[in-house]
């Protein structure tokens, strides 16, 4: 996973400026003269897609292949109207060039086609995976909710991006698999501003079989443009469309009685037999016939973490636990024992012979890594340092705003600390394992990947890879990493390794250990933006929500094979699943037993210790 947005990673790499002077290569970077299209993919009503290769910069972010896709627009001849709709399409690519989110397919760039000047095609990442529809054909097996996940919380990013994006052509054709199995929204070209219409008008409603997904108000006419509501009533459709393998309406062959169909109230029939009542209810709401009825994507968002992230939750855990789950607040540490014979302990050879055969492992990291390298943690409540605090009520959004220099400090804090930690052997061993194919083959013969998803903040992980180690080695950061910063006001993402950030800050160290964390800075003293001079915050999850779905989603996509290195247990509870594991195995590396956690292995003592021991790496890493 990359750190950099892709736009930013490109900006400084050499380009043929052959577009139009309106456009802005600090926003869209202009790719003429280093694509080359080499297969003829596709054409639609919206355009056509070719799959080619890009030759500058290729080594350095791993995009040896690239989709480029020429929109189909009307040719004109009047040079003041070419401009304009130019000038249009720029404001679009502009838009999605800001874009930066897991489940949003990026902009790499544009570039001139065939010498037309006037609409640039744009370049994107190649996904292999294809298509959603596709994607679930191939792989009948793998659970359709995590898409359906995807492609809402893709959706509800969309909609809540200043200035707000609505899609306006929602289908599961739009909906991509990257390389980590994650939906990826895609036809940006497509996208708009809210209130800006022109681009909708003469692209996405002349999309061949895109009717059966739009929403009634637009079939009636009662408003001219896709709107959020409308979105989500082409999720519902699209959720239809992955969970029965057909398109809406599919035994109806004429467009227009579905619109008919559609325009009295009718809808789909049930999926018989259906595996997913709770989508089900999900998709009734979203396709009601009145646009107000139908919820947010925010809202379907939090129905699928409430009945997703419970099952992470051993039925028969006490309630308080359950109900922390359920809310997302940090419980007090509840036992929750299973009913499964006990994990094998410290047993090295045992688990050299699974580790021998796995085929997809993944690392899951917690602050036990961290300590290793001599770092504070957050959530150890027998280090008075954070007794002080309630860091959960700091770190939301709400504190941030009543009062963002206590988080600042905090935050300032920990970022000194971790530019003055060195990576553990523990980190090294993982890193090895991450970034050197040699390595891993000796250790795990059968394994294909070896990745790791942390919740530190510290980078210290991707400090203990070597110089030449590529972007895909690179760890899975899921709370965000303290060195990066976003802006409150623009939603710049920039990384920031200055010592301190601010002179604001500079010595608050000291209240953090002497416990005056109150003492407020003046909001002008804090870090601000480099472009818009905007209140700065750290490029970290607010502590005061969840991130435990997208991580269970990992795991239970891709690995055979879960490490979990220095974690506590409620943590690990919540990241893994309690039935359905198939013949998935979990080792667990901690100082401390992990109480009431499913394991099929567990190494007690320092992970720099029985993790280099457990991955046969002694004399290794230093």
């Amino acid at each position: 996973m990359s750190l950099f947005p892709l736009t930013t990673q490109l900006s400084n790499l050499s380009h043929s400026p052959t577009l139009p002077s309106s456009a802005d290569p600090s926003d869209v970077v202009d790719l003429s003269g280093q694509i080359v299209c080499s297969e003829f993919i596709a054409a639609g009503g919206s355009g056509h897609i070719y799959k080619g290769r890009w030759t500058a910069g290729l080594t350095t972010i791993g995009l040896p292949t690239i989709a480029v896709k020429v929109i189909s627009l009307p040719p004109l001849r009047d040079e003041t109207k070419k401009n304009k709709r130019y000038k249009r399409i720029q404001r679009e690519l502009e838009l999605w060039s800001k874009v930066n989110h897991q489940n949003t397919l990026p902009l790499l760039g544009i570039a001139c086609i065939n010498d037309d000047t006037n609409i640039p095609a744009f370049i994107c990442p190649w996904m292999e995976n294809g298509n959603a529809k596709e994607f679930c054909s191939r792989n009948p097996s793998f659970p359709p909710s995590l898409i359906l996940y995807d492609i809402v919380n893709g959706l509800q990013y969309l909609h809540t991006f200043e200035p707000e994006i609505v899609h306006g052509d929602i289908k599961a054709a739009n909906v991509l698999i990257n390389d980590r199995r994650e939906a990826c929204l895609c036809d940006f070209g497509l996208s708009r501003f809210a209130t800006d219409n022109t681009l909708w008008k003469t692209t996405a409603t002349q999309a061949t079989g895109t009717l059966r997904w739009m929403a009634p108000e637009l079939l009636e006419g009662d408003v001219c443009t896709p709107t959020r509501a409308s979105d989500m009533y082409a999720y519902a459709m699209t959720c239809y469309e992955i969970l029965s393998g057909k398109i809406p309406f599919e035994s109806v062959l004429n467009d227009a009685a579905v619109l008919l169909k559609v325009i009295r109230g009718q809808r789909p029939e049930r999926i018989n037999p259906c595996d997913h009542d709770e989508i089900w209810d999900i998709i009734i709401r979203c396709w009601a016939q009145e646009p107000e009825n139908r919820p947010s994507a925010a809202e379907v968002l939090e129905s699928f973490l409430h009945n997703l992230t419970i099952e992470a939750a051993d039925p028969h855990a006490p309630e308080l636990l359950r109900k922390a789950i359920k809310t997302s607040i940090s419980p007090p540490l509840v036992d929750v024992f299973l009913t499964r014979s006990g994990p094998k302990l410290n047993d090295y050879t045992s688990f050299g012979a699974v580790l021998k055969q796995a085929k997809n492992i993944v690392v899951l990291a917690g602050s036990g890594l961290s300590a290793a390298s001599g770092l504070p943690t957050f959530y150890d409540t027998q280090d008075g340092r954070w007794g002080y605090y309630s860091l959960m009520s700091i770190g939301s959004p709400r504190a941030f705003h009543e009062n963002p220099s206590q988080f600042w400090k905090i935050c300032h804090y920990y970022r000194e600390a971790a530019r003055h930690a060195i990576p553990s052997s523990a980190h090294k061993a993982i890193a090895l394992l991450c970034s050197s194919e040699d390595e891993l083959r000796r250790v795990a013969p059968s394994a294909s990947k070896f990745c790791l998803v942390t919740r530190n903040i510290d980078n210290l992980s991707n400090r203990a890879l070597p110089p030449s180690a590529s972007m895909s080695s690179l760890a899975i950061e899921m709370c965000g990493n303290i060195f990066t910063v976003n802006c409150t006001n623009c939603n710049l993402t920039e990384w920031n390794f200055d010592s301190p950030i601010c002179d604001g800050l500079a010595g608050t160290e000291a209240d953090i250990e002497d416990g005056k964390f109150d003492q407020e800075i003046d909001i002008k003293e804090l870090p601000t933006c480099s472009r818009c001079s905007g209140l700065l915050r750290p490029g970290v999850t607010w502590l005061d929500r969840h991130v435990d779905l997208q991580v269970r989603s990992i795991i239970l996509r891709q690995c055979d094979l879960v490490l979990i290195v220095g974690m506590a247990p409620f943590f690990m509870s919540t990241f893994l699943e309690q039935d359905g594991r198939n013949n998935r195995k979990v080792a667990v590396f901690n100082i401390k037993p992990p109480s009431g956690i499913e394991a099929d292995f567990v190494f007690l003592g320092p992970c720099q210790e029985t993790l280099i021991k457990a991955l046969d790496l002694e004399g290794r890493v230093g």
